[in-house]
C-alpha cells in the first residue's frame, strides 16, 4: 500500500461518517421547517416508515432531493456541505 491509500476499511468508515452527517442534516432541516415526519412523508409521497430510515441510516435518494429541499427551503448544497463536514 502507498502512503496516503486508503483502505477499503478506511473508505467504509468515511462513508459511513458521511451517511450519518446526512441523515441528521435532513433531520434538522425537517425540524427547522416544523415538519413532522409524516407530514414529510406524504408530501414526497412514500410510507412514513421509508423516511424515517433517510433521518436515521439511509441517506434520501436523489429522485426526492428537490422535492424535500423545496418543502423545507433549504438547498441540496446545505445538506451535503453539512454531511462533508468531518466530525
Amino acid at each position: 500500500m502507498m502512503i496516503g491509500e486508503a483502505t477499503e476499511v478506511d473508505v467504509r468508515e468515511r462513508e459511513k461518517a458521511f451517511n450519518r452527517r446526512f441523515c441528521s442534516a435532513v433531520r434538522k432541516a425537517r425540524d427547522d421547517a416544523n415538519l413532522t415526519q409524516a407530514a414529510t412523508a406524504m408530501h414526497l409521497g412514500i410510507p412514513r416508515q421509508r423516511y424515517r430510515r433517510y433521518e436515521l441510516s439511509t441517506p434520501m435518494p436523489h429522485n426526492l432531493l428537490i422535492a424535500f429541499t423545496t418543502l423545507t427551503q433549504t438547498t441540496i448544497g446545505l445538506l451535503f456541505t453539512a454531511a462533508s463536514a468531518p466530525d
